[in-house]
């Protein structure tokens, strides 16, 4: 990877004094990517052309681009076409991504908002642009056109929607899963059978090329920072997701996201990760979680609770971060855990709002998707665990029913003659 001089270059009013370390010919990127993104750029070349998402989703993943080398195989999952080895190109990609990260404080610390409010997003937008306005539409399309980040046009704010969760969400392809990418082969993993994967919505070639500018745009992390600040920013959203599909690619990724959270004291982030070892990494290195960040750490295999791992105990310690299991409700004591109302549920009862439920960003809660992932495993229960397992869930949906009873109530009109 070759440095840009000065290292820490990130904004500039002239950047014609920047230079290569390596070919010692002008900065590459006028917006001072420190990295030179060989395979980087080729997948953006990928992205940028029609009719690829197929492709690029089976030679991420080790598959056969079905579509293509197997017209036979109609619409069969990807997950039984395992193959091939993933193309050298993403697996270089996804180093070049990981390496840029480093750049950012693993710490944090960075202000990605002025003192009087306004985004440093926008500031970078008149410094590069020469702009005085920073209307939304502007700066997303600045923001795409210099690979910054994603920017999807399916949002005024330019963050991905989901159909099952509250608010705006940040996400990444599945393809980047450093650990998932290892359990999804695994039996009886919590990635076996990717509940992300499995979601038609979730494969079109809009959302895939959004997930995969993402996760690109992490090689130069502090425009990232800026950008994803200001995009939240836009929603009109108290409650944000980060990782609604992906996982983090780095320690210093934590950072990011804390910055971004301690930036909007006004709105609840939740963000969902398997990466146990990379969170315990970021707090020795004196990262900070901001008290509206809700860091969710999964088990990784299924019917398993979060006190089985002593590492999960250590890091529930936290008063910002929890845990979250799969089908292991029967292991827990009634009132000790949980049942998200949606999972396994399709329809309207798979929505978060039907069930007015928003515990996933709760931090003293732990949650069990009982019903995500392989059913089967609910059939090889013992009627004892089985009755454990329906207790759970009626004690959840008793929460549920006098959460829903207090804000119905009707306040004493009568002081005002009613």
């Amino acid at each position: 990877m070759a440095k840009a001089i000065p290292h820490n270059a990130l904004l500039h009013d002239d950047n014609s004094h920047l230079y290569c370390e390596m070919c010692k010919e002008p900065l590459h990127d006028r917006l001072m990517q420190d990295v030179i993104q060989l395979s980087i750029d080729a997948v953006r070349e990928q992205i940028a052309l029609p009719g690829t998402t197929a492709q690029m989703w089976a030679g991420a993943r080790g598959a056969e681009n079905y579509r293509k080398d197997n017209p036979n195989l109609g619409d069969k999952p990807v997950e039984e076409l395992r193959v091939k080895g993933i193309e050298p190109m993403y697996e270089k990609a996804l180093e070049e991504v990981r390496e840029g990260l480093t750049q950012y404080p693993i710490q944090g610390g960075l202000d990605l908002r002025h003192e009087d409010g306004s985004h440093l997003m926008e500031h970078i937008f008149r410094n590069q642009t020469g702009s005085i306005g920073t209307s939304r539409a502007a700066i997303g399309k600045f923001i795409l056109d210099n690979n910054i980040k994603g920017h999807t046009t399916q949002s005024g704010h330019g963050m991905s929607l989901t159909k099952k969760m509250w608010g705006g969400s940040e996400d990444t392809p599945t393809w980047g899963c450093k650990l998932g990418s290892k359990l999804r082969g695994r039996p009886g993993s919590v990635c076996e059978g990717c509940y992300v994967d499995s979601l038609d919505t979730m494969r079109g070639d809009h959302t895939q090329k959004h997930q995969a500018r993402n996760l690109l745009g992490l090689a130069n992390p502090q425009m990232y920072a800026a950008a994803l600040s200001w995009q939240v920013g836009q929603t009109g959203d108290n409650l944000i997701r980060f990782n609604s599909s992906g996982d983090m690619q780095g320690s210093h990724h934590f950072g990011i996201l804390a910055d971004v959270a301690k930036a909007h004291p006004e709105k609840r982030f939740w963000l969902a990760t398997r990466e146990h070892d990379m969170l315990e990494k970021y707090l020795k290195g004196g990262g900070h979680l901001p008290p509206n960040l809700s860091v969710r750490v999964s088990m990784n295999s299924q019917m398993e609770p979060v006190h089985n791992s002593r590492q999960m105990i250590n890091l529930m310690e936290h008063p910002s971060i929890t845990g979250s299991s799969v089908n292991a409700s029967h292991k827990y004591d009634v009132g000790n855990v949980w049942i998200c109302p949606s999972a396994g549920k399709t329809g309207e009862e798979g929505t978060c709002e039907h069930h007015n439920c928003d515990k996933c960003w709760d931090p003293n809660v732990v949650v069990d998707y009982s019903g995500h992932g392989s059913a089967r495993f609910h059939h090889s229960l013992e009627e004892r665990e089985k009755n454990l397992a329906m207790a759970h869930e009626w004690w959840t949906q008793q929460q549920l029913a006098e959460k829903r009873a207090r804000q119905e109530s009707t306040p004493n009109l009568s002081q005002f003659g009613i």
